[in-house]
């Protein structure tokens, strides 16, 4: 098994579809630039993006090879759209 650290819960709505919600509460450090802002799917989806364009990223292997796209339809929903199905 696994432990959610993030996530409220995560299911494999699809082999190529992952959809996750996080959990209420989350908030970054208080720390500028995001000064203990909550955390937002949004956010969650910014990384995946600067990981995969990093050209020097030393694990990026899921975002560059299994990661298609990242859909966030509200602010704690993150659905991972994926090239092929992964047990990633």
């Amino acid at each position: 098994g696994y432990a959610l650290e993030a996530m409220e819960k995560i299911e494999l709505a699809e082999p190529t579809r992952v959809v996750m919600t996080l959990k209420s509460g989350m908030t970054f450090q208080n720390k500028a630039p995001v000064n203990g802002r909550a955390v937002k799917a949004s956010d969650i989806a910014n990384y995946q993006s600067y990981v995969k364009g990093l050209a020097n990223a030393e694990n990026s292997n899921f975002q560059r090879t299994f990661l298609d796209r990242v859909e966030t339809p509200n602010d704690t929903t993150v659905i991972y759209h994926l090239k092929t199905p992964s047990a990633y």
